[in-house]
C-alpha cells in the first residue's frame, strides 16, 4: 500500500496484517508493517526493462515524527479523496499529476486531469479535460483494455512485465458532479485509479474490492493527514503549492497581499460590490512600506514596491482577459476590449481612434449610437471610485476618453516585479521573478472572439510574450544557481505555456531534470524536441548520446 524510506531502513505498509514477512524483513505493528535495513538490500544499477511492479508509487510526504519519506502505491488505493480548502486540494492534485508525469519508476502512467491549471498541459502523458464526463470516456476505454489484457497469453505478459496496458489515473480535484464521481470510483481497480476532491465521503465500495473514497487525505497548507490510517505527513517541495526557496525566512516568502485572496482560497480583505473583486492569489515577497520585511527602509525601492499592489480594479491580460474588482461582470466583449485598450493607452483615445483599433477586423464600423452603448457598458461595469467618479471618464472637451489611474493591469505588476528583481540579491530576486511569473495564466490577451483584442496583435502581444519568456529564463537561471531545481523546472513549464517552441526553456528544463536525477524526464523532453523538429541547442552539441542516461 505504501513505502517508507529513511536513512537507515525501508518499510512496507500493508493493506492487511501479514505475520510471515519475506526474507530479511521484520514484521511490526501486528504485521501491518514490514521493515528491512538498507544495508541488507542490493540496489541494481539498471532498472528492469519489463516494467515496474508498482508503477504508481508516488511520494506523499514525510512523517512528521521522524522525517521518513512515505511513498504511496496509488494502484493499491484504487480511489481516494482529498479534502480541505479548494486551493489546497487543487495544489495537491496538480502536484500529484506532476509526480506521476515525471515517471520515476518507468510505469508510463496516463494521467487525465479535470479542469486543472494550464501548467500541466505541457507535461508528458497528461491530458487536461474540462468535465468529468470527458474523463469517463477514458475510464471506460481503460476498463475495456484491462478486460482484453486478462485474456492475453502468458508469454506476452511475461515479455511486458505483467502488463499490456499502461495504468490510468483520473484526477478530479473539484468533483462538482457527485453522481459522476461515484460512477468513476465504482470503476476503479487494477490499472485504474480515481482521485477526487471536495464533497462528502461516499461509503460505497467499488466492484473490484477496492474501497470507495474511504482513503481520505486531509490537506491544510503543507500538512497532510492520511485517514483512516491516522498518519500525519509534512508535504515536500514537490507537493507544496508554491516552490519555497531554501535558506530564506518563512515570513518573507510568497505572502499574499492584504487586498488579495488569501493564499489558500479565503478572502483576506473586504471585497467591493458583490464580492467578485477578490484578486487571484499570487505569491508575494514579504515587503512593507519602502523596504523588505526585516530590513532597513530603502526609499529607492519605494516606487517599485508600490506598483506591485493591484488597484481597486485590475484588468488581467496575462491569460484570458478578465476584469477583477469590477462592479459587475462584463457581458460585452467589446466593452472589455475598450477598457483594456484605454488601460494600455493612458493618454486616452478619441472616438475615431477607438473605432479604428477596436473594429479594425470587423466588416463595418459601428454607428455613433452603437459605439456610445459600448462605452456606456464599459463605464457601468467598471464602476466608480471612492469619490463617486466613474473609472471610465466622460468624454473630455478635446473628445478624449481616459481610464482612471486606479484601474491597473496585471502586466504593470508583472513589470514592477521584474524591475524589483534587478535591484535585490539573488535570493530575493528569485522571489520577485516567481511572483511575476505566477501572474501568467496562459497566452496573453486570450478569450473573446477573433475580432476582439486585435489591436494587441500589432505589438503588445509579441512584447508580452517576450517579457514572459525572458522572465522564465531569468527565474530558471537564478533557481539553478541557488540549487532550486524545482523552481527552475516550474519556470520553464510556465514559459513553455506561452512560447511552446522556446529552445532555451527546453534547455533549462533538461538541465533541471538532470540535476534532480529525473533522467527519464530529460529523455522525454529531448524526444519532444525531436518531434517538434527543433534545431540543435548549441549547449548540447558536445553531449554524448547517452549523456542523460
Amino acid at each position: 500500500m505504501a513505502v517508507t524510506a529513511s536513512s537507515r531502513s525501508i518499510g512496507l505498509l500493508l493493506g492487511e496484517p501479514r505475520l510471515d514477512p519475506a526474507e530479511g524483513f521484520d514484521a511490526i505493528d501486528g504485521g501491518l508493517t514490514w521493515m528491512i535495513d538498507r544495508s541488507a538490500l542490493g540496489v541494481p544499477d539498471v532498472l528492469p526493462a519489463r516494467g515496474m511492479p508498482w508503477p504508481l508509487l508516488v511520494p506523499l510526504g514525510r512523517l512528521r515524527s521522524d522525517g521518513s519519506l512515505v511513498l504511496g502505491n496509488l494502484e493499491e488505493f484504487g480511489t481516494f479523496e482529498a479534502v480541505g480548502a479548494p486551493a489546497d486540494v487543487l495544489a495537491l492534485a496538480e502536484s500529484l499529476a506532476a509526480e506521476l508525469a515525471a515517471d520515476h519508476f518507468g510505469g508510463r502512467a496516463r494521467i487525465v486531469c479535470v479542469d486543472c491549471g494550464p501548467r500541466l498541459a505541457h507535461l508528458d502523458n497528461v491530458r487536461i479535460v474540462e468535465s468529468p464526463r470527458e474523463a469517463l470516456g477514458d475510464v471506460e476505454v481503460q476498463r475495456a483494455r484491462g478486460a482484453e489484457a486478462r485474456r492475453t497469453a502468458l508469454p506476452e505478459l511475461r515479455v511486458r512485465g505483467g502488463r499490456t496496458t499502461a495504468p490510468l489515473v483520473v484526477i478530479d480535484p473539484h468533483a462538482r458532479d457527485p453522481a459522476m464521481r461515484q460512477q468513476m470510483c465504482s470503476l476503479a481497480g487494477p490499472g485504474l485509479v480515481v482521485v477526487t476532491g471536495g464533497g462528502a465521503h461516499h461509503p460505497a465500495a467499488s466492484d473490484s474490492g477496492h474501497p470507495g473514497p474511504g482513503w481520505v487525505f486531509e490537506v491544510a497548507g503543507r500538512r497532510l493527514r492520511w485517514e483512516p490510517v491516522g498518519v500525519d505527513l509534512e508535504l515536500g517541495h514537490s507537493w507544496a503549492r508554491l516552490p519555497r526557496p531554501a535558506g530564506l525566512p518563512r515570513e518573507s516568502l510568497f505572502r499574499a497581499p492584504e487586498n488579495s485572496i488569501g493564499a489558500w482560497g479565503g478572502s483576506a480583505g473586504a471585497g467591493r460590490g458583490n464580492g467578485r473583486s477578490a484578486f487571484r492569489a499570487a505569491p508575494c515577497p514579504g515587503i512593507s512600506g519602502y523596504g523588505w520585511t526585516g530590513e532597513p527602509p530603502d526609499v529607492r525601492l519605494g516606487a517599485d514596491i508600490a506598483e506591485v499592489t493591484p488597484g481597486p480594479v485590475e484588468l488581467q491580460v496575462l491569460g484570458v482577459v478578465q476584469a477583477v474588482g469590477a462592479l459587475s461582470p462584463f457581458t460585452s466583449q467589446r466593452a472589455l476590449d475598450l477598457a483594456c485598450f484605454l488601460a494600455f493607452h493612458r493618454d486616452g483615445a478619441t472616438a475615431d481612434r477607438l473605432r479604428y483599433w477596436l473594429w479594425r477586423c470587423s466588416e463595418a464600423v459601428p454607428s455613433p449610437k452603437a459605439f456610445a452603448n459600448v462605452v456606456s457598458r464599459a463605464r457601468v461595469c467598471l464602476g466608480r471610485d471612492a469619490g463617486g467618479d466613474p473609472y471610465l471618464s466622460r468624454v473630455t472637451a478635446e473628445g478624449v476618453y481616459r481610464l482612471s489611474a486606479e484601474v491597473t493591469t496585471d502586466l504593470e505588476r508583472f513589470t514592477a516585479w521584474r524591475r524589483l528583481a534587478e535591484r535585490v540579491p539573488a535570493e530575493q530576486a528569485l522571489e520577485c521573478l516567481h511572483a511575476a511569473l505566477w501572474l501568467v495564466r496562459g497566452a496573453p490577451f486570450g478569450g473573446g472572439s477573433g475580432a476582439t483584442f486585435s489591436w494587441a496583435d500589432v505589438s503588445w502581444r509579441s512584447h508580452v510574450e517576450y517579457l514572459v519568456d525572458s522572465t522564465a529564463h531569468k527565474l530558471a537561471d537564478v533557481a539553478l544557481e541557488l540549487g532550486r531545481n524545482d523552481v527552475a523546472r516550474w519556470a520553464t513549464l510556465r514559459g513553455l505555456a506561452v512560447t511552446p517552441d522556446c529552445e532555451q526553456c527546453f534547455q533549462r528544463r533538461i538541465t533541471a531534470a538532470r540535476r534532480s536525477g529525473y533522467r527519464r524526464e530529460a529523455d522525454l523532453v529531448m524526444a519532444d524536441m525531436d518531434r517538434r523538429d527543433l534545431e540543435p541547442i548549441p549547449a548540447f552539441d558536445d553531449l554524448a548520446p547517452a549523456a542523460c542516461e
